[in-house]
């Protein structure tokens, strides 16, 4: 893999993980793809292919994160992709946005919260 530590991105979207085997890393992704920075060898590498998308919301859920909405190149997106931490994969959710959306602010809430969104 290049180098990535000074490649321009656009808009990616990005969590951070926990990984079983390889600890705390971010994820960063757009355009179909994703690449991962391991805080604990600080370094990067090629990670699974992803949703194609670019400006998505994230947040942080347990010990992964999900991506909300986006762009697709062609359209303003509804769904939902979480990260699978142990799987190393990108997830559909079945909920959906009301309105699609590019951008939208994100931010994860409990259940027992009692709110309704």
């Amino acid at each position: 893999m290049q180098d990535r530590s000074t490649a321009v991105r656009s808009r990616p979207s990005c969590g951070l993980i926990n990984s079983p085997d390889n600890g705390r890393e971010i994820v960063f992704a757009e355009y179909g793809a994703s690449e991962i920075f391991s805080l604990r060898s600080l370094s990067w590498s090629e990670g699974p292919e992803a949703p194609f998308f670019h400006s998505a919301g994230t947040a942080q859920l347990d010990d992964s994160f999900v991506i909300v909405g986006g762009w697709d190149g062609t359209n303003y997106t509804d769904t939902l992709y979480a990260f699978d931490e142990v799987g190393y994969g990108w997830v559909q959710l079945p909920q959906r946005l009301r309105t699609a959306r590019e951008m939208p602010g994100v931010i994860a809430l409990s259940a027992d919260i009692g709110i309704n969104c």
